[in-house]
Protein backbone atom coordinates (compact mmCIF):
# COMPACT_ATOMS: atom_id res chain seq x y z
CA UNK A 1 0.00 0.00 0.00
CA UNK A 2 1.57 3.47 -0.85
CA UNK A 3 1.73 6.28 1.57
CA UNK A 4 -1.61 7.33 3.09
CA UNK A 5 -2.65 11.26 2.16
CA UNK A 6 -6.28 10.42 1.30
CA UNK A 7 -7.55 11.60 5.26
CA UNK A 8 -5.92 14.99 5.00
CA UNK A 9 -7.41 15.49 1.36
CA UNK A 10 -10.96 14.82 2.65
CA UNK A 11 -10.50 17.02 5.70
CA UNK A 12 -9.63 19.86 3.41
CA UNK A 13 -12.25 19.02 0.91
CA UNK A 14 -14.48 18.80 3.84
CA UNK A 15 -13.78 22.74 5.07
CA UNK A 16 -13.90 23.86 1.16
CA UNK A 17 -17.63 23.04 1.56
CA UNK A 18 -18.35 24.52 4.98
CA UNK A 19 -16.47 27.52 3.70
CA UNK A 20 -18.55 28.28 0.54
CA UNK A 21 -21.91 26.88 2.10
CA UNK A 22 -21.09 30.07 4.14
CA UNK A 23 -20.60 32.03 1.70
CA UNK A 24 -23.78 31.54 -0.60
CA UNK A 25 -25.31 34.88 0.74
CA UNK A 26 -28.98 35.44 2.61
CA UNK A 27 -32.14 34.51 1.25
CA UNK A 28 -34.59 36.99 -0.25
CA UNK A 29 -37.34 36.97 2.46
CA UNK A 30 -39.77 39.41 -0.08
CA UNK A 31 -42.56 37.05 -1.12
CA UNK A 32 -43.41 38.41 -4.54
CA UNK A 33 -47.37 38.92 -4.96
CA UNK A 34 -49.51 37.19 -8.15
CA UNK A 35 -50.29 40.80 -9.15
CA UNK A 36 -46.53 42.04 -9.09
CA UNK A 37 -45.76 44.47 -12.33
CA UNK A 38 -43.80 42.70 -15.37
CA UNK A 39 -41.62 45.73 -14.30
CA UNK A 40 -41.00 44.60 -10.46
CA UNK A 41 -40.77 41.23 -11.70
CA UNK A 42 -38.12 41.59 -14.06
CA UNK A 43 -35.90 44.07 -10.96
CA UNK A 44 -36.30 41.32 -8.83
CA UNK A 45 -35.09 38.53 -11.70
CA UNK A 46 -32.17 41.14 -12.21
CA UNK A 47 -31.57 41.31 -8.14
CA UNK A 48 -31.55 37.44 -7.88
CA UNK A 49 -29.03 37.35 -10.60
CA UNK A 50 -26.77 39.45 -9.34
CA UNK A 51 -26.47 37.98 -6.56
CA UNK A 52 -25.87 34.50 -7.66
CA UNK A 53 -23.27 36.00 -9.86
CA UNK A 54 -21.62 37.50 -6.61
CA UNK A 55 -22.20 33.95 -4.67
CA UNK A 56 -20.48 31.81 -7.43
CA UNK A 57 -17.43 34.29 -7.67
CA UNK A 58 -17.55 34.35 -3.68
CA UNK A 59 -17.82 30.33 -3.52
CA UNK A 60 -14.51 29.98 -6.29
CA UNK A 61 -12.89 32.64 -4.44
CA UNK A 62 -13.12 30.88 -0.94
CA UNK A 63 -12.16 27.10 -2.58
CA UNK A 64 -9.11 28.48 -4.44
CA UNK A 65 -8.27 29.52 -1.22
CA UNK A 66 -8.65 26.00 0.72
CA UNK A 67 -7.24 24.03 -2.07
CA UNK A 68 -3.74 22.37 -0.68
CA UNK A 69 -0.52 23.63 -1.81
CA UNK A 70 1.00 21.75 -4.26
CA UNK A 71 4.14 20.27 -3.59
CA UNK A 72 8.25 21.56 -5.59
CA UNK A 73 9.32 17.98 -5.46
CA UNK A 74 11.51 19.25 -7.83
CA UNK A 75 12.81 21.24 -4.82
CA UNK A 76 12.55 18.54 -1.95
CA UNK A 77 14.34 16.02 -3.83
CA UNK A 78 17.12 17.88 -4.28
CA UNK A 79 17.61 16.83 -0.43
CA UNK A 80 17.14 13.25 -0.89
CA UNK A 81 18.96 12.80 -4.14
CA UNK A 82 19.50 8.68 -3.53
CA UNK A 83 15.81 8.04 -3.39
CA UNK A 84 13.87 6.45 -6.16
CA UNK A 85 17.34 5.37 -8.12
CA UNK A 86 18.11 1.67 -9.05
CA UNK A 87 16.14 -1.10 -8.83
CA UNK A 88 14.74 -0.85 -5.36
CA UNK A 89 12.26 2.73 -5.30
CA UNK A 90 9.62 1.95 -2.91
CA UNK A 91 9.95 0.89 0.53
CA UNK A 92 5.82 0.32 0.89
CA UNK A 93 3.11 -2.33 0.15
CA UNK A 94 4.36 -5.45 -0.42
CA UNK A 95 7.83 -6.17 -1.17
CA UNK A 96 9.65 -9.51 -1.46
CA UNK A 97 12.60 -10.99 0.14
CA UNK A 98 15.10 -13.22 -1.76
CA UNK A 99 17.85 -15.09 0.92
CA UNK A 100 20.68 -16.18 -0.54
CA UNK A 101 23.14 -17.67 1.78
CA UNK A 102 26.34 -18.14 0.55
CA UNK A 103 29.62 -20.02 0.85
CA UNK A 104 33.13 -19.35 0.00
CA UNK A 105 36.03 -21.84 0.18
CA UNK A 106 36.71 -20.93 4.11
CA UNK A 107 33.28 -21.06 4.96
CA UNK A 108 29.69 -22.34 4.48
CA UNK A 109 26.05 -22.61 6.43
CA UNK A 110 24.79 -25.57 8.06
CA UNK A 111 20.71 -25.89 7.70
CA UNK A 112 20.39 -25.33 11.41
CA UNK A 113 22.75 -22.38 11.16
CA UNK A 114 20.32 -20.73 8.27
CA UNK A 115 17.32 -21.56 10.49
CA UNK A 116 18.66 -19.70 13.45
CA UNK A 117 19.78 -16.92 11.72
CA UNK A 118 17.11 -16.14 9.73
CA UNK A 119 14.48 -16.45 12.66
CA UNK A 120 16.89 -14.31 15.51
CA UNK A 121 18.15 -12.05 12.96
CA UNK A 122 16.53 -11.40 9.15
CA UNK A 123 12.99 -11.34 10.55
CA UNK A 124 13.06 -9.16 13.73
CA UNK A 125 14.95 -6.73 11.49
CA UNK A 126 11.82 -7.14 8.73
CA UNK A 127 9.29 -6.87 11.25
CA UNK A 128 11.08 -3.14 12.78
CA UNK A 129 10.80 -1.82 9.49
CA UNK A 130 7.16 -2.86 9.51
CA UNK A 131 6.25 -1.47 12.65
CA UNK A 132 8.08 1.98 11.66
CA UNK A 133 6.46 2.32 8.25
CA UNK A 134 3.09 2.00 10.26
CA UNK A 135 4.22 5.00 12.09
CA UNK A 136 4.07 7.38 9.42
CA UNK A 137 1.31 6.19 7.61
CA UNK A 138 2.98 3.42 5.25
CA UNK A 139 1.79 0.07 4.85
CA UNK A 140 3.94 -2.32 4.66
CA UNK A 141 4.67 -6.06 4.21
CA UNK A 142 8.24 -7.68 3.72
CA UNK A 143 7.75 -10.92 3.00
CA UNK A 144 10.80 -13.69 2.88
CA UNK A 145 9.47 -15.86 -0.33
CA UNK A 146 12.65 -17.96 -1.11
CA UNK A 147 15.42 -18.52 0.56
CA UNK A 148 18.52 -20.15 -1.42
CA UNK A 149 20.97 -22.53 0.46
CA UNK A 150 24.98 -23.53 -0.71
CA UNK A 151 25.17 -20.93 -2.90
CA UNK A 152 29.11 -20.46 -3.69
CA UNK A 153 30.92 -17.48 -4.36
CA UNK A 154 33.66 -18.04 -5.94
CA UNK A 155 35.69 -14.53 -5.45
CA UNK A 156 37.40 -12.88 -2.64
CA UNK A 157 35.16 -11.29 0.06
CA UNK A 158 35.90 -8.26 1.16
CA UNK A 159 35.37 -7.82 5.35
CA UNK A 160 35.35 -4.10 5.26
CA UNK A 161 34.45 -1.47 2.61
CA UNK A 162 35.44 1.01 4.79
CA UNK A 163 38.94 -0.38 5.68
CA UNK A 164 39.59 -1.23 2.46
CA UNK A 165 37.85 0.86 0.12
CA UNK A 166 36.69 -2.24 -1.98
CA UNK A 167 33.83 -4.06 -2.12
CA UNK A 168 32.92 -7.87 -2.98
CA UNK A 169 32.07 -7.95 -6.43
CA UNK A 170 29.64 -10.12 -8.37
CA UNK A 171 27.63 -11.82 -5.46
CA UNK A 172 24.45 -11.46 -6.96
CA UNK A 173 25.94 -12.11 -10.15
CA UNK A 174 26.83 -15.47 -8.86
CA UNK A 175 23.98 -16.14 -6.66
CA UNK A 176 21.37 -15.45 -9.87
CA UNK A 177 23.36 -18.13 -12.06
CA UNK A 178 23.46 -20.23 -8.98
CA UNK A 179 19.46 -20.23 -8.90
CA UNK A 180 19.56 -20.89 -12.77
CA UNK A 181 19.23 -17.48 -13.97
CA UNK A 182 21.69 -15.89 -16.79
CA UNK A 183 21.42 -12.78 -15.20
CA UNK A 184 20.46 -10.72 -12.46
CA UNK A 185 17.84 -8.96 -14.44
CA UNK A 186 15.79 -11.73 -16.29
CA UNK A 187 15.93 -13.03 -12.19
CA UNK A 188 14.79 -10.25 -10.52
CA UNK A 189 12.19 -9.33 -13.83
CA UNK A 190 10.78 -13.34 -13.13
CA UNK A 191 10.91 -12.53 -9.13
CA UNK A 192 8.33 -9.61 -9.88
CA UNK A 193 5.99 -11.77 -11.95
CA UNK A 194 6.68 -14.43 -9.56
CA UNK A 195 5.50 -12.83 -6.38
CA UNK A 196 3.47 -9.82 -7.52
CA UNK A 197 5.27 -7.38 -6.91
CA UNK A 198 7.51 -4.42 -7.93
CA UNK A 199 9.82 -4.35 -5.02
CA UNK A 200 12.50 -7.18 -4.70
CA UNK A 201 15.79 -7.05 -1.69
CA UNK A 202 18.22 -9.50 -2.16
CA UNK A 203 20.19 -10.14 0.58
CA UNK A 204 23.20 -12.21 0.22
CA UNK A 205 24.69 -13.80 3.54
CA UNK A 206 27.82 -15.19 4.46
CA UNK A 207 28.60 -17.19 7.55
CA UNK A 208 31.80 -15.27 8.38
CA UNK A 209 32.97 -11.62 10.43
CA UNK A 210 32.56 -8.69 8.27
CA UNK A 211 31.31 -5.46 7.57
CA UNK A 212 27.91 -5.26 6.45
CA UNK A 213 26.72 -2.71 3.42
CA UNK A 214 24.67 -2.10 0.61
CA UNK A 215 25.60 -2.32 -2.96
CA UNK A 216 23.28 0.37 -4.47
CA UNK A 217 23.91 2.81 -7.05
CA UNK A 218 24.01 6.77 -6.51
CA UNK A 219 22.64 9.65 -8.66
CA UNK A 220 24.34 10.04 -12.43
CA UNK A 221 26.19 7.32 -11.73
CA UNK A 222 26.29 5.70 -15.48
CA UNK A 223 27.91 2.23 -14.58
CA UNK A 224 25.56 -0.86 -13.91
CA UNK A 225 25.30 -2.12 -10.56
CA UNK A 226 23.44 -5.05 -8.84
CA UNK A 227 21.47 -3.40 -6.00
CA UNK A 228 21.24 -5.94 -3.04
CA UNK A 229 22.69 -6.07 0.48
CA UNK A 230 26.25 -8.16 1.76
CA UNK A 231 25.49 -9.12 4.92
CA UNK A 232 27.76 -11.31 7.50
CA UNK A 233 26.55 -13.35 9.97
CA UNK A 234 28.73 -11.63 12.79
CA UNK A 235 30.51 -8.12 13.12
CA UNK A 236 33.81 -7.79 12.28
CA UNK A 237 36.18 -8.33 15.25
CA UNK A 238 33.46 -9.43 17.00
CA UNK A 239 33.06 -12.70 19.63
CA UNK A 240 31.91 -15.70 18.73
CA UNK A 241 29.27 -15.34 20.93
CA UNK A 242 28.49 -11.86 19.80
CA UNK A 243 24.84 -10.98 21.55
CA UNK A 244 22.31 -12.52 18.61
CA UNK A 245 19.73 -10.31 17.21
CA UNK A 246 22.69 -7.84 16.90
CA UNK A 247 22.57 -7.91 13.16
CA UNK A 248 19.06 -7.36 13.08
CA UNK A 249 19.55 -4.03 13.47
CA UNK A 250 22.40 -4.00 11.02
CA UNK A 251 20.42 -6.23 8.61
CA UNK A 252 17.44 -3.05 8.72
CA UNK A 253 20.13 -0.85 8.04
CA UNK A 254 21.74 -2.05 5.27
CA UNK A 255 17.79 -2.50 3.66
CA UNK A 256 17.18 1.32 4.17
CA UNK A 257 20.47 2.01 1.88
CA UNK A 258 18.81 0.05 -1.01
CA UNK A 259 15.83 2.69 -0.89
CA UNK A 260 17.83 6.08 -0.77
CA UNK A 261 18.65 6.14 3.42
CA UNK A 262 21.90 8.06 4.20
CA UNK A 263 24.52 7.32 7.16
CA UNK A 264 24.45 9.85 9.55
CA UNK A 265 27.34 8.70 11.16
CA UNK A 266 30.18 9.40 8.33
CA UNK A 267 30.94 13.34 9.07
CA UNK A 268 31.44 14.79 11.95
CA UNK A 269 29.04 17.71 11.32
CA UNK A 270 26.04 15.89 11.02
CA UNK A 271 26.91 13.21 13.48
CA UNK A 272 26.67 16.17 15.47
CA UNK A 273 22.99 17.22 14.37
CA UNK A 274 21.95 13.48 14.11
CA UNK A 275 22.85 13.11 17.96
CA UNK A 276 20.88 16.09 19.04
CA UNK A 277 17.76 15.74 16.74
CA UNK A 278 17.50 11.60 15.80
CA UNK A 279 19.42 9.78 19.19
CA UNK A 280 18.16 6.61 18.09
CA UNK A 281 17.99 6.51 14.86
CA UNK A 282 19.03 3.42 13.05
CA UNK A 283 21.02 5.40 10.20
CA UNK A 284 23.40 6.92 13.32
CA UNK A 285 24.19 3.79 15.12
CA UNK A 286 22.38 0.08 15.33
CA UNK A 287 21.74 -0.81 18.54
CA UNK A 288 22.93 -4.72 20.00
CA UNK A 289 18.99 -4.79 20.96
CA UNK A 290 16.94 -3.03 18.14
CA UNK A 291 13.76 -2.41 19.95
CA UNK A 292 16.63 0.20 20.95
CA UNK A 293 16.33 2.20 17.76
CA UNK A 294 14.07 3.87 15.46
CA UNK A 295 13.28 5.34 12.14
CA UNK A 296 13.59 9.65 12.91
CA UNK A 297 11.79 12.33 10.31
CA UNK A 298 15.29 12.56 8.10
CA UNK A 299 15.35 9.10 7.35
CA UNK A 300 11.50 8.71 6.86
CA UNK A 301 12.36 11.47 4.72
CA UNK A 302 15.15 10.08 2.73
CA UNK A 303 13.21 6.80 1.76
CA UNK A 304 9.82 8.64 0.57
CA UNK A 305 7.79 7.91 3.89
CA UNK A 306 7.30 11.72 4.35
CA UNK A 307 7.85 14.46 1.96
CA UNK A 308 8.39 17.22 4.32
CA UNK A 309 12.36 18.60 4.23
CA UNK A 310 12.95 17.98 8.05
CA UNK A 311 14.73 21.33 9.55
CA UNK A 312 17.77 19.57 10.24
CA UNK A 313 18.32 18.81 6.39
CA UNK A 314 18.57 22.47 5.93
CA UNK A 315 21.12 23.37 8.50
CA UNK A 316 24.37 23.65 6.25
CA UNK A 317 26.51 21.41 8.82
CA UNK A 318 24.40 18.28 7.79
CA UNK A 319 25.52 18.12 4.20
Amino acid sequence: MKKIFTLAAVALLAVACLLCSSCSGEKSTGITSSHTSATQTSTHATTAESSKTVQSTAQASTAESTKAPQKDFSYINKFREDYNVGTCKDLSGKVAVVLFFMDDFESKWTNAEIESFTKKEIEPGLEFLEKEAAKYGVSLELSIEKTYKSVYYSGEVIESVRNTGLATIDVLVQAANAAGFSNTVSMLNRFRILYKTDEVVCLTIFNKDGTAYAINPKKDETMKIDEHCIIFARDLGSAETEHKGFQASVIAHEMLHLFGAEDFYAAAARKKLARAYYPNDIMLSTSFNIRGNNIGEATAFYIGWADNVPPPLLDPDWN
